[in-house]
């Protein structure tokens, strides 16, 4: 939440040519395209054979392999939409959005007797997809499809220990709510009025 993040949507080919198709992408509430970040699509499904940018092979004709045939393009978003490169018609491939879901509260702590309870749909946004091709765009898909976000971590509280001059211990626990490898660069505790940071 209140961070960019990556969206990827995999774009299956179909029985249709999408040559010069249009992607329109509208998000909802709480949920922005992060422009300072570009649209991204790429192929995962082999190569395209139109592709100029890939080698046949070496000077033997064998191709190695490789990742260089590739296909991936940044696309430009203009007023909410797209045009797809005319390879997606030919291969799976993966387009990247970058998405900011936006939430005014922040994580709070709660103590381990009081377990943290959220509602799903306080995490949810949607992505509105709306898809024209075919012959003056007479072709046409929709998906709304619904993204769930979630913060990194879950924080709860205890009281360690309570020193003699009134001086209280507090442990602090991060519960890591993602799998993947995350790193703590800084943190901060608030306090209610009465206490403050020895």
């Amino acid at each position: 939440m209140n961070e960019p993040q990556w969206v990827g949507i995999i774009v299956r080919p179909l029985n249709y040519s999408l040559k010069d198709a249009l992607l329109h992408i509208d998000t909802g509430p709480g949920l922005t395209i992060v422009e300072s970040h570009t649209i991204e699509i790429e192929s995962i499904d082999g190569i395209s054979e139109s592709s100029s940018d890939c080698k046949a092979g070496d000077d033997t004709g064998q191709n190695d392999g490789s990742d260089d045939c590739k296909n991936v393009e940044q696309l430009l978003l203009e007023v909410g939409k797209m045009q797809l490169p005319d390879w997606v018609s030919n291969v799976m491939s993966t387009l990247w959005i970058p998405v900011q879901a936006n939430s005014d509260e922040l994580a709070k702590g709660t103590s381990s007797g009081n377990p943290q309870k959220q509602r799903i749909v306080d995490r949810m946004r949607t992505i509105a997809l709306n898809l024209q091709f075919g012959v003056s765009h007479n072709q046409v898909f929709d998906r709304t499809i619904a993204v769930y976000f979630t913060y990194p971590f879950h924080v709860s509280t205890r009281l360690q220990d309570k020193c003699s001059d009134g001086t209280l211990l507090l442990q602090v626990t991060l519960q890591s709510q993602v799998n993947a490898t995350l790193t703590v660069y800084d943190a901060w505790m608030d306090l209610q009025d009465g206490f403050v940071h020895v």
